[in-house]
Order: structure tokens, then sequence, then C-alpha cells
């Protein structure tokens, strides 16, 4: 074979040869002309050995392109786009399957409404009467939306979501205050937070508490500047939401953020050479600007001579809750209890406690110490308290949110204990479902919710632990796949619940029937009086104009006597009129486990009592 064909079939291979003939030029000058026959077997040994080794040379390859790296930016407005739409997700199943909840949450849109009415937005009112229960600035914003949109029913149910959603980069932007160095923290810490079902319920149901929440990060993330001195002004941050906070939570906000402030010698590290006199001077300018905030809010109530809603709403250090989900009244180390269920699904992550155990015996990051204060001094000024809700603990849910994020994804600690498999959701996934299946063949514990010793209870417990075997199965991913893995998997369970629960929730409650029938009453200016307590819960879906008259069992008659045409609100478990056993309501409805009943006054008066 000659030359030329073998540079046909390898030209990378022209450059050795030439090589190898410039090296025997200089033998030949170097020792003189080669001889003929000498010169032959060199090309032929030469050829024979190039012929041999066409086979085993590799053939070139077509050059490869790398593979361009994504910017930043559109990883990082995927991951906003993806814990967006997870938290608008419960937010919208609730609005297509769900009435507002009676009588929490039909309270609230009664004193929004009745604002409305008024127009007065200084003093909140519910059935005519001042309503100092919760602060005003929730029904501002419900009513400064009803004058963009109009009157309709879901901006009040909207709004605290949105408030949520803005917590969210609110929480974004305080890790990244915290740790400037870590980018997946501050990327992920949003979807920690959302991944919480008590999060994520909580932005479902209509109250002012995630504008506590929403002001509290504000508060933090001005405290947070202030330490890293990355925003300037960072005393305005604190004296907005110390300033606004008792409008939306009382005096809430100073229990969040007010340990924060003082307990910061201890919190901030020593080699940060921080100067404590320039720290306390902008902690002055932040109470100051709090200060002037509520004395201008305070001087226009002066002016309407209402002192006595301020005292009322001051009266307590928190304000009711929206829905009451418990009641009220528990001991001391009820929020000790409850921590870990409303910081559910991290509460029981076995990574994320590996890594905490992992790191027991090294220098506490100050960011991670940071969080410990928001924490745990806020948790003991609550257990101090007679009324407990587990909605106070919601403004301390990203401060968790927070440090387990950094548990989970900072530089320092990703690879450990990564591959393991105790570290999955399996093991918990299948206690947690075991024993929910199991509760309900135990004795009754009274300070347990009664929902656990029902049959349902069991099998859930059941659908967890089946849940959890399959988790086993899967190869163990990544942390941030697993991260979204929760946080997605979570959101789908509570949308199933929502859409599974909410779809029976309007025949229990038939508020909205009760509300639209005195609706056409209150036009026909017929009385109506309301036997009992009212809280409101039909004032919004009849949209009434005027207040019911509220009177108590002894009361009715005479009210009767005195409406002869009129209407009366009873319930079944309470007074009923003697002529119920002959005479049928005018309107009977569900209402809960009691029902609803409308009499006419005529038909109280004939059966006499």
């Amino acid at each position: 074979m000659s030359s030329s064909l073998f540079s046909k079939l390898w030209p990378n291979a022209r450059t050795p040869r030439k090589k190898r003939r410039k090296k025997k030029r200089r033998k030949r000058s170097a020792h003189g002309a080669a001889t003929p026959g000498i010169t032959a077997i060199e090309k032929l040994v030469v050829e024979e050995i190039e012929i041999a080794d066409v086979g085993t040379l590799p053939v070139d390859a077509p050059p490869t392109r790398k593979r361009k790296s994504r910017p930043a930016w559109i990883l990082a407005t995927k991951t906003v786009a993806t814990w967006v739409g997870l938290a608008l997700l419960p937010v919208l199943a609730a609005l297509a399957v769900r009435s507002p909840w009676p009588v929490d949450e039909t309270r609230t849109l009664a004193v929004a409404w009745e604002m409305w009415l008024r127009g007065d937005l200084l003093v909140p009112h519910l059935d005519g009467a001042v309503y100092s229960d919760q602060p005003p600035l929730f029904f501002w914003l419900i009513t400064y939306g009803w004058g963009v949109l109009g009157v309709n029913g879901w901006w009040p149910r909207l709004l605290p979501a949105l408030f949520g959603l803005a917590s969210l980069f609110m929480t974004q932007r305080l890790a990244r205050t915290l740790w400037p160095d870590q980018a997946n923290v501050a990327r992920f810490a949003p979807v920690l937070l959302l991944a919480m079902f008590f999060w994520a319920f909580s932005t479902t149901l209509v109250g002012g508490e995630l504008l506590l929440v929403f002001f509290t990060l504000l508060g933090a993330l001005g405290i947070a500047a202030m330490w890293r001195r990355r925003i300037r002004h960072g005393y305005l941050l604190l004296g907005l939401a110390l300033g606004l906070g008792p409008l939306t939570g009382a005096l809430a906000i100073f229990i969040y953020l007010v340990p924060l402030v003082v307990l910061a010698p201890i919190w901030v590290s020593r080699s940060s050479g921080w100067r404590w006199g320039r720290w306390y001077t902008g902690v002055t300018k932040a109470m100051l600007l709090a200060v002037v905030i509520i004395v201008a809010w305070a001087f226009a109530l002066y002016n309407r001579i209402e002192l006595g809603y301020v005292e009322g709403l001051f009266s307590n250090a928190l304000p009711r809750a929206s829905v009451i989900l418990f009641s009220l009244e528990r001991p001391w180390w009820w929020y000790l209890a409850v921590l870990p269920v409303v910081a559910l699904p991290w509460s029981i992550f076995p990574l994320m406690w590996m890594r905490l155990w992992h790191t027991r015996r090294e220098k506490m990051d100050t960011g991670m110490t940071f969080c410990l204060f928001w924490v745990w001094p806020a948790i003991a000024v609550l257990s101090l308290l007679t009324i407990k809700q587990p909605q106070a603990l919601l403004p301390i849910l990203p401060a968790l949110a927070l440090s387990t994020a950094y548990l989970l994804l900072s530089d320092e600690l990703v690879d450990y204990a990564q591959d393991s498999a105790l570290s999955s959701m399996a093991l918990p996934l299948i206690i947690v479902g075991g024993v929910l299946a199991a509760v309900p063949g135990l004795p009754r514990v009274e300070a347990l919710p009664a929902l656990l010793w029902e049959p349902r209870a069991a099998y859930i417990g059941v659908t967890i632990a089946i849940i959890g075997i399959a988790v086993a199965w899967l190869p163990v991913s990544g942390i941030k796949q697993r991260i979204m893995n929760i946080a997605v998997g979570g959101t789908a369970l509570l949308v199933i619940a929502i859409l599974g629960i909410g779809w029976q929730f309007d025949q229990l409650y038939e508020a909205k029937i009760v509300g639209t029938y005195l609706g056409v009453v209150e036009r026909e200016q017929i009385p109506v009086a309301h036997v009992g307590p009212y809280d409101g819960q039909y004032h919004f879906a009849g949209r009434l104009t005027a207040p019911l008259e509220v009177v108590d069992a002894a009361g009715i008659h005479q009210w009767a006597m005195d409406h002869p045409d009129g209407v009366v609100v009873t319930y079944t478990n309470g007074w009923q009129p003697r002529a119920a056993v002959l005479e049928q309501p005018v309107l009977e409805a569900a209402y809960g486990d009691q029902r609803v009943r409308l009499w006419e006054a005529r038909t109280i008066l004939a059966g006499g009592s």
C-alpha cells in the first residue's frame, strides 16, 4: 500500500511522518548519505508498520460542543415560578369548592362589609357595635380592594394569600442577607416555608395573621440589614414594621422582634467589630418612627373620641384569632407540643436532624443564631399567655424554614449524610402512618383532637404508611430534588384534602342560604331578631345593611309582641318556640351539627312562649 493511500485513511498521521523524515535527513547530514539498499529496507519497514496500525488507530470523531450552562436568572425565574404556583394552588382550590367558614371567616367579612357601608375606616364595627377584637389594617385593605374591584367574596380570601406570597419573597431576601455567600439557601428557603402544611393551610383562611408575618419579616430584615450593614437605612424597615404591626396584630409584633433587638450583643459575632453605639442609635430611630405611626393613628381616633376602642384593642397582647381552631385556654407547654406539628414535614425530616447533630460541636453560624433568638424567646413569651392558638406560631415559621434551609443546603454541609438510606422520609412516614392507624384503638386522650379517634384517621394513617413504603423503594436523589419533591407532594395532598372535604362544606353550613333570605326580608323592611349571640355570619352573604337585634330567651316573647310581623332566628341546640311541634319554620338550613330555623313572630306568639 502506498503512502498516498494511508494519507487518505488517516490524514492526521502526516505530521509524525514528516518529523521522521526530518530526523532521517539529520542522520544523513551527520553520518553521510545512506546506501540505497538500506534506504529501501527502511522504507519497506515503515510502510508495513503504518499498514498494520491502520485498524487500531481511532477514527476522528466530530468535535463535541460543550453544553452551555443556563444563566443564573433562568434558574432563579424557574424556581420562583414553581413556588408561586405551589403557593396559589391551595388558595384557588379553596375558592373553588367552599364558602367562607362560619362563624370565624364570616365574622371578618361582616366587619369589613360594615366598614364599607359606613365609610368609616378608623373604627371597625360588628352588628352596629365597636369591634375591638382585631386591629383595622386587614379590614382597610379589604375595603380598598372593593373600591377598585367592586364588592366581591374572592378578594378578602385572596388577600392573605398575597401577603403569604410576599412573605416568601421576604424570606428569600432575608436568607440572602443572613448568608450572602449561600445562593442555594436563599433559592430554596421559600420552598421550605410553603411546604409546611400549616403555612399552606393558613393561606386559605380569611384573616390578618399573614399580614403580621409579613411585618415580622420586614422587621427581621431591617435588623439583619443593620447588622450586615448592607442597607444603610435598615432602621426604617424596623420602624415601619413596629409601627404598622400593631395595626395588624396589636402588641404581638413586639413579641417577635424586640428579643432580636435587645439580645443582639449575644447573637452577633464578636469578631464583627460592630459599634454598639451605632446599633442602638439605629434602634432608637426605628422606635421613634414606630411611635410616630402609632400616635398618628391614635390622634385620628382621639378626634373620633374612640379611646375605649384603643383600650380594648391593646388590653390583650394577642388579638383574637381570625379562625378559632382549638379551645382558647391551654397549659403553658402547649406551644412546645404544637411546634413540631406546625413545622411538618421538616420536623420529621431525618437528614435535617442528622446535620444538626453533626454541627453540635462546631461554632454556631451567626445566621443560625439569629433564627434561634427569633424563635425561642417568642415561644417563651407566648407560653406565658393564657389564650393560645397555633396561628401565633406563624411569624416564627420563616425562621424555622431559614435554619432548615441552611442545614440542608449550605456548602459546608451539603455532602454530609446525603446518600444515607436513613436520611429519607420513608421511615418517618411509616412511623407516623402506623401511629395514626393505631390511635383509634387506644383510650381517648382529652388533650388531643377528637379527630384522631375517628375511623377515618386509621385509613389516613394506613395511606401515609403505604406512601412511606413506596418512598423507601425510590432511589435517593439530590437534596434539591428531594426538597422540591416534598414541597410538590405536600401541596398535592393539601389540595386533594381541600377538594375532598370542601365540596361537601356548603352542605354542612348553609349560611349563604340564610343570609340571602334575610337580605330579602330586610329589603321588605321586616325586622329581624337573633336569639343568642350573633357573630355576623349572615351579614355579608345577605348584604345586610342594618344590625340584627340580639335578644335572649327571656325577652323574645316581648320582642314578638312589639314586632308581630318580624322574623326570629333560632338554633336547634338553643331556645325553640313551643309551637315548633305544630308549626313549620319559614326556613330551615344546616348549620354544622345543628340546624338554624327562621320563624315568624306570630308563630311564637301563638305558642305562648
